[in-house]
């Protein structure tokens, strides 16, 4: 369930069964992101959507802020109603960060599925995860003919990225075209406030990191897939130094670097590198404090 499409309904309503009220899983994510990838949902033709409607990202932005555009609700009052809703009901209702699960690093990942399952109760948690994450991360080789047959078309793995959606990317198409009128930025960033205080770590801190823009951007050698068939292809995977060793402790599936064949071997840097390296000079900071 996701608070831009759905408003939050009673979690601890009582059931004439008798049975437990159920858990409700909301995943948030970042209002750059979430704006972005809905803007190329309904500007990319799809089963759900055969008649996309184009639109240029700061227009649609515009109409997002200014409430000319929604989508059965605003995004960032339904984060605030789920919010207050986990907070009344922490056994029931939990709020989840999006871009937790969709880092590069897959043992990030884990984590964020492995606390997902422990939420729900599933049994063997941590197997479950493991298993999920490692396939996660190797798309299958009729990924065209599979994913051709969704309802929204995840256009990353399609075009030989990863199954994951990328998220740094779209923070970056974000921040390149939000150039709207003041108006509409000073309403962008009080919707940004509004998630502040909000009784939610989760949501308070995706408030603060898109409060940020530019400077919470990641390079863009960062915000790229680290490994995958496309950016092996292209070098610009990154190796995975300890795997070109043979001493990697990691699995391909669940290494955060490139497994893959042909990489050169790095070489060693020299003697007086390495040396330097040891004897780092720490200088004071301003207030006295080593840095």
């Amino acid at each position: 369930m996701t608070p831009f499409l759905w408003p939050p309904e009673p979690a601890h309503a009582e059931n004439p069964l008798g049975t437990p009220p159920p858990k409700l899983v909301v995943f948030v994510a970042d209002p750059r992101y979430a704006l972005t990838l809905l803007q190329e949902t309904f500007t990319t033709k799809s089963r759900c959507n055969p008649l996309p409607v184009p639109c240029e990202m700061t227009d649609f932005i515009e109409a997002v802020v200014e409430q000319r555009f929604q989508v059965l609700g605003d995004y960032f009052s339904h984060a605030l109603a789920w919010a207050n809703e986990a907070l009344e009901h922490p056994a029931n209702v939990r709020l989840f960060s999006a871009e937790r699960f969709a880092s590069h690093n897959p043992q990030d990942v884990c984590e964020a599925v492995m606390e997902l399952a422990e939420f729900l109760e599933v049994p063997n948690a941590s197997k479950v995860a493991l298993h999920l994450v490692s396939l996660l991360f190797q798309a299958p080789q009729d990924a065209d003919a599979i994913f051709k047959e969704d309802c929204l078309t995840p256009l990353d793995v399609m075009h030989g990225g990863p199954m994951i959606e990328l998220v740094g990317p779209r923070l970056q198409a974000f921040q390149d075209v939000f150039l709207a009128s003041d108006p509409v930025q000073a309403t962008y960033k009080r919707m940004l406030t509004s998630w502040f205080d909000a009784p939610s770590l989760c949501l308070a801190a995706l408030g603060e990191s898109a409060a940020k823009g530019v400077a919470s951007l990641l390079p863009a050698t960062l915000s790229r897939p680290w490994k995958g068939e496309k950016a092996h292809l292209e070098g610009t995977c990154r190796l995975c130094v300890f795997n070109l060793r043979g001493i990697c402790r990691n699995s391909a599936e669940m290494c955060a670097y490139c497994h893959g064949h042909g990489h050169a071997q790095p070489k060693r840097a020299s003697r007086k590198k390495r040396a330097q390296r040891k004897t780092r000079v720490y200088t004071p900071s301003p207030d006295g404090l080593s840095s």
